[in-house]
Formats: structure tokens, sequence, C-alpha cells
């Protein structure tokens, strides 16, 4: 969250579209001096990455013996060395949910506000 202050000093919009951010743009992001949006463009690129994914996930669901499943890695199966472990269905929202949770937690002092913003 950038701070009244910060506001006061915001000079630009970063737009993020998946091809243009540069090194000075997270600079500008971390210090607060840059307001940062996503562009159609990347709407436009998640909703086809999301639909490719859910149409690969489908093509898995559709082949009805489990073990012919398709294996998307981290989608549909566990990650590192349970990889080789398909996630059954019922299951594949609590997989996701436990990704983000395990990447929640960490080890050592928290993150300066700067390096959060670039992070995010």
């Amino acid at each position: 969250k950038i701070n009244s202050e910060e506001m006061s000093e915001v000079k630009q919009v970063v737009w993020l579209d998946g091809r243009s951010l540069k090194i000075k743009d997270l600079k500008e992001i971390g210090e607060g001096k840059v307001l940062v949006k996503l562009a159609e463009e990347g709407v436009s690129n998640i909703t086809k990455c999301r639909k490719a994914l859910e149409d690969m996930l489908l093509e898995s669901k559709s082949n009805k013996k489990s073990y012919m499943k398709k294996p998307l890695y981290g989608v549909n199966t566990g990650f590192g060395s349970n990889a080789d472990e398909i996630v059954e269905e019922d299951e594949l929202e609590q997989l996701q949910y436990n990704l983000v949770l395990s990447h929640s937690t960490g080890v050592g002092p928290a993150l300066s506000p700067e390096r959060v913003r670039r992070l995010i």
C-alpha cells in the first residue's frame, strides 16, 4: 500500500503487459514512485493461458482411466519428489491453496516494503 506522502510523488503508471517491464520500472515500483496497472494485453494473456490450462485439464478429465490422466506439473500432480503423483480432481483446489500457503511462510527477517512492491 502506498501512503499519501508517496502518492503525491507518483508521476507515471507502469503498465504490466507481459513484455515491456524494465529494471528501472522495478526500481521505481519499489520506491513507490509509480502506480502499477494491468494492461488489457496482460489481461488477455492471462485469460488465454487460463483457458489453455482449463482445456488441458478437461482433455485429461475426459479420459476415464485415471492412470491415463495427462499430468500437468503442479496443476494435477504433486511437486518436486511428488511430481509423479496424480492429484484427484476433488483435491485440485486444495493443492493450489497449499502451494500458495507453503510459499507464504518464510525464514529470516521480513522484506522491506520496497522489495515487497517489486515482488508483487
